[in-house]
């Protein structure tokens, strides 16, 4: 993903309380703006982009965090086709996790069937299992979680049924640190 050009797609929407996931749940201390950021093949997608004032908790979600674009340029991509083109233009489908990969939950049924609805980095991977880093929405991020809790939210427990799918990126990312919250 790319920076924000100012000058490249006009703001489109400025909101009080969207998080961006598919279905547009409320939450009442998200301040922001709907933006758009190009993707590294040029491709426009919708991102959130938090107003300065806005608590660190609510200023980025799940997909900011699990692909780097909060830390480095300060906005999180949209679940659904924003997060799809991200994924397709800039992550391969991988079978063995590695140390800053991600997994992607889908959503198999429904409106939003074959859409991305959250995402983890993978923070280490070994006998014991898969521990990720993970934000849910608005709440604090998660930072060493075993995968079977984060399946208990999404894979498990999910109204909508999901599958995941690991991706590692197709460039090499910078170190990314945790925020302070």
């Amino acid at each position: 993903m790319q920076p924000i050009d100012p000058n490249d797609m006009p703001e489109t929407l400025t909101c009080h309380g969207i998080v961006p996931r598919a279905w547009q749940e409320r939450n009442p201390n998200a301040w922001g703006n709907i933006k758009y950021a190009r993707t590294n093949g040029g491709t426009p997608v919708r991102v959130w982009v938090p107003k300065p004032t806005t608590r660190l908790p609510e200023r980025y979600f799940c997909h900011g965090w699990a692909t780097g674009t909060y830390p480095l340029y300060g906005y999180t991509p949209f679940s659904g086709v924003p997060m799809l083109t991200v994924l397709e233009e800039e992550w391969t489908a991988v079978d063995e996790p590695q140390v800053h990969d991600i997994m992607v939950w889908f959503e198999v049924s429904g409106e939003y069937a074959g859409m991305p609805c959250h995402s983890a980095r993978v923070e280490e991977w070994s006998g014991n299992g898969l521990i990720l880093s993970s934000k849910n929405g608005t709440a604090p991020l998660q930072r060493r979680i075993p995968l079977d809790e984060v399946d208990d939210t999404y894979f498990y427990s999910s109204d909508v049924p999901t599958e995941r799918h690991l991706y590692r990126s197709r460039t090499r990312l910078p170190r990314i640190d945790f925020p302070v919250e």
